[in-house]
């Protein structure tokens, strides 16, 4: 009987010392490393693929942008305040708060401009600031799993209570927390 299994992308050739340069492209991104050998870098690759497809099969389709549907600049700026006033409100959100600087006037205008761009808005962090490289920004922080956790509690209510659209709050949680995640610096 035939196997009903995906095809999967064939290996990379090992070369002669193992672990020279390895250079895989799948889809839009490329793996490289110097110091790893094709056996070693292909599993992390192919498990990275299937998280990827299994997230974009879940994904809600939208009929729109997330910028337009979350309302603009106005939806935004609402979703990041209260963010910020659940951060500040909430007792098991104390760890990702004391992380934050007394004041969160900087906090909110970065992650609004931030989130504009990220939404499908106006680039407005990256004409400030450049490339975000966000898990680079947040490296000065010790981010574990608990401050991941009260990260989203914090996200996922605010989402509760700004947006209306239930297949965009699903959608914007299935894309916050891998990015939530990925902040994450911290042993676990």
């Amino acid at each position: 009987m035939p196997s009903r299994s995906r095809p999967r992308p064939r290996q990379p050739a090992v070369g002669r010392s193992g672990a020279a340069r390895v250079t895989i492209t799948l889809a839009e991104n490329t793996y490289r490393s110097e110091t790893r050998s094709p056996e070693e870098v292909w599993p992390l690759v192919a498990r990275e693929s299937r998280v990827r497809l299994r997230t974009m099969e879940l994904t809600p389709k939208l009929d729109a942008d997330p910028y337009t549907l979350i309302g603009g600049e106005e939806g935004v700026r609402r979703l990041v305040d209260r963010f910020y006033d659940l951060m500040d409100e909430l007792p098991e959100a104390a760890e990702v708060r004391a992380l934050h600087a007394r004041s969160l006037k900087v906090s909110r205008e970065k992650l609004f401009q931030f989130f504009s761009g990220w939404l499908g808005g106006p680039q407005l962090y990256v004409e400030r600031y450049g490339h975000p490289r966000l898990r680079r920004r947040h490296f000065p922080f010790a981010i574990g799993e608990r401050e991941v956790e009260q990260w989203m509690l914090c996200m996922r209510r605010a989402l509760e209570e700004t947006v209306a659209d239930e297949a965009l709050k699903e959608f914007l949680v299935l894309r916050l927390e891998p990015l939530a995640r990925h902040m994450k610096n911290q042993p676990a």
